[in-house]
């Protein structure tokens, strides 16, 4: 990569020649990562330390940060260049000024910078715990065999060993020498941005994008090329991390639905249930918690469960209305199953589109859209209501006692209001702005959505008022979520069954 020793003498070559005489007027930092610095022969140097790697940037001088940032190596401003060299056989490196040394480390990880006065440390940057000294020792250049050279000078890189041994290297019987040839030979040498399997910047590449005299550009250009794909990876992986949770999530819960459903499609038919004991009323006896019957429809015995303090035409109307309801959660668990799996294709579409981009800006419309939409989700969760549909009519269950009267001050004139009658629960409203006739099946699901959200909820059949808003008020001293009810209808229904 481009943080190896010969890439960097070559580019402080060029720095030094560009920066030698000039003076260091300011330098700041604009994040942990990020710090700037301004000559006053109008260069502007950013280096950035990300991902284990340290990049160059010579930007435009107008872009050099004002606002927001944090001045560093202050013992070095207003200081001349002296000289800007690599570190020998190193991966630095160093900028000498009248009164300081600034030392830029390339270590991975373990990179940042050291400004030090006479061997003692008296500025850093990324480096959090920096030593009061650092004495600095150039790395010698140990000439050896093919099989041991490489282990004997870590600086060297693979390619860097094959050149060499291309060249003779390895049989010259003075290493030292042919090696600092070798150093003069590369300082002077072209750079190529290659891009195999992602860009790299060296003296060589199988797929050259493009060839630099300048050293400086070279590193500017590769900086900005690296940068941007690693951003454009990097966003890639977390849009596809976002979207594959969002459809693992909708796909656990297009199962959990599905199971619902099929258990409702294989219950018992309890409008069936009414008929046989409408047909048995007579070998029914009081108090009975359950009965053996004919049925009529399969021609076997059937156990029916009863409520011992209702009669047994009351236990039959209890069936009658268990099949109303029963019929309202298949169709509310079908609308469901449709809204998941339109959610789901919809996901997946997206999903497919992030793969196949091949620009930042077509993510990042992406990610614009996937954050208004996790937004909106967000604002949805932090309603003072549930939500629900039936037919077309949004149904709005508070959530307590204080988001019950919200609800009742949302209300509009034509809507329909409904609670338990006679316990605590949510207040419900069938929203009606364009004031159609709310049919009975919407308002027995409504009622249904009450018995739930109520202390009746366990209950077989719980009794559930409704009426226009203008006859629900608050009275004085009402505790939140209280109200007095001037008109009423009432509707038995049971509790709602199906998921949220």
């Amino acid at each position: 990569m481009h943080n190896n020793f010969l890439v960097l003498n070559g580019y402080a070559h060029a720095l030094h020649q560009t920066l030698k005489g000039s003076i260091l007027e300011s330098c700041v930092s604009t994040s942990s990562n990020d710090i700037h610095f301004k000559f006053s022969n109008g260069f502007y140097l950013l280096i950035r330390f990300h991902n284990a790697h340290t990049f160059f940037l010579n930007p435009a001088l107008s872009h050099f940060p004002k606002r927001n940032v944090l001045h560093q190596l202050k013992p070095g401003i207003g200081s001349e260049v002296t000289r800007v060299f690599a570190y020998e056989n190193d991966r630095s490196l160093v900028m000498q000024l009248q009164s300081s040394v600034v030392h830029i480390q390339c270590y991975g990880r373990r990179s940042g910078i050291y400004m030090l006065n006479d061997k003692h440390v008296v500025a850093s940057f990324k480096n959090l715990n920096p030593p009061e000294t650092l004495n600095l020792e150039p790395t010698p250049f140990v000439p050896s065999n093919i099989s041991d050279f490489r282990k004997l000078n870590r600086f060297i890189s693979e390619s860097t060993e094959l050149e060499l041994q291309e060249r003779g290297f390895f049989d010259s019987n003075d290493q030292t020498n042919s090696w600092r040839e070798y150093v003069l030979e590369k300082r002077n040498a072209p750079l190529v941005i290659g891009n195999d399997k992602g860009y790299t910047l060296g003296f060589s590449a199988q797929n050259e994008i493009e060839s630099y005299v300048d050293p400086i550009k070279a590193m500017h250009d590769f900086a900005r090329l690296f940068l941007a794909k690693d951003r454009f990876n990097s966003l890639t992986q977390q849009l596809t991390q976002r979207f594959q949770k969002d459809i693992s999530a909708l796909s656990k819960r297009h199962k959990k639905v599905s199971a619902h459903l099929k258990k409702l499609d294989n219950r018992v038919d309890f409008k069936q249930v009414g008929d046989i004991l409408m047909a048995n009323l007579y070998q029914i006896p009081d108090q009975a918690t359950e009965i053996t019957l004919d049925n009529f429809y399969t021609n076997e015995t059937i156990t029916i469960s009863l409520k011992k303090e209702v009669s047994p035409q009351k236990n039959a109307e209890r069936y009658y209305q268990k099949s109303k309801n029963a019929h309202l959660e298949v169709k509310h668990a079908k609308q469901q199953l449709k809204s998941i799996e339109a959610k789901l294709n919809e996901l997946n579409e997206k999903l497919a589109t992030i793969q196949a981009a091949t620009s930042i800006k077509e993510l990042q419309k992406m990610d614009s859209q996937s954050s208004k939409s996790k937004k909106q989700e967000i604002q949805e969760r932090n309603l003072p209501y549930r939500q629900f549909e039936s037919d077309g009519f949004a149904i709005w269950v508070g959530k307590n006692a204080k988001n019950n009267d919200v609800l009742l001050k949302l209300a509009g004139r034509e809507d329909v209001w409904l609670h338990a009658r006679g316990v605590a629960g949510s207040h419900v409203l069938i929203r009606n702005p364009e004031q159609r006739d709310v049919p009975e099946h919407v308002l027995e699901f409504a009622a249904s959505l009450a018995a739930k959200y109520s202390k009746g909820q366990g209950d077989g059949l719980v009794a559930v008022i409704h009426t226009n808003p203008r006859y629900v008020r608050k009275f004085k001293g009402a505790l939140p979520g209280q109200v007095k009810v001037d008109r009423e209808e009432v509707v038995l229904v049971e509790p709602f069954s199906g998921k949220s």
